[in-house]
């Protein structure tokens, strides 16, 4: 998709991931210059590596967002490297295997904690400290959270996903309301299911099935079917969209109740 993101620094954490990379890759193309924060330093350093050879502008930085010191160093960085933090994408999707998924009884309690890091805490202190920058700057901004249909319609044995993406929802809200005053807009991108993110990888087969089955489109998902609405939510098209959430799931939360 193709949108004016001509002198904007972008930060994308959790880049080294499917959703992170593809949108990384089309901010760069659309002119802005990006910030690559993960965990997984060396992804991010070859991701950013590849950016910059076909000519774009781009910093990696090896971050953990769970920790408020980690994440306010990405903005500060951002800042240092380009001048500015204009748009921030939060693509956290920290969900564990479909063997560590257990009934509530016997859910896991390092699985938990472990998923409210990544995809609650992290995202808030990452916002925060957007904020922060952005109403320095006193030109607005967008922030975005990708969080998952899991948030609206959560599965058996994911008490936790599901609990941290009802949650990333509201959280969206909640600063749009803080924000708007600002200009700073901050929306949410909701998926479905791709094959190898920890909502579906090394599932069993019938497992597979079962979600093909819900998926009005009829095929598997891909990273880059979010991309279209991460590039429209950063642009200044969406410039009266503020504490929406956009569902990019194939039409998944359309269809009937399942259970797998």
């Amino acid at each position: 998709m193709q949108v004016n993101l001509e002198n904007k620094t972008a930060v994308i954490t959790h880049a080294a991931g499917a959703i992170g990379t593809a949108v990384a890759k089309a901010y760069a193309k659309n002119g802005a210059a990006v910030v690559l924060a993960d965990k997984d330093e060396a992804q991010v350093q070859a991701l950013a590596q590849a950016i910059i050879a076909e000519g774009g502008k781009a910093l990696a930085v090896k971050a953990d967002t769970g920790v408020a010191e980690e994440a306010a160093a990405i903005i500060a960085k951002a800042v240092e490297a380009f001048g500015s933090v204009d748009v921030v994408l939060n693509a956290a999707d920290t969900n564990g295997g479909p063997e560590t998924r257990k009934p509530v009884g016997e859910y896991c309690a390092c699985l938990w904690n472990e998923i409210m890091k990544d995809d609650l805490t992290g995202v808030f202190y990452t916002c925060k400290a957007a904020v922060q920058q952005m109403q320095k700057q006193g030109k607005g901004g967008s922030i975005i959270n990708v969080g998952s249909v899991l948030g609206t319609l959560p599965a058996v044995k994911q008490v936790g996903f599901a609990t941290a993406m009802a949650g990333l929802i509201g959280m969206t809200k909640a600063m749009a309301q803080d924000t708007a005053v600002d200009s700073i807009r901050v929306n949410c991108i909701t998926t479905g299911f791709m094959p190898g993110d920890d909502s579906w990888k090394e599932g069993p087969q019938a497992a597979e099935d079962g979600i093909m089955a819900h998926i009005p489109l009829n095929r598997v998902q891909t990273a880059e079917d979010v991309v279209g609405a991460a590039c429209f939510l950063a642009d200044e098209a969406a410039a009266y969209l503020t504490g929406a959430v956009l569902t990019a799931d194939g039409g998944f939360a359309c269809s009937t109740t399942r259970h797998f």
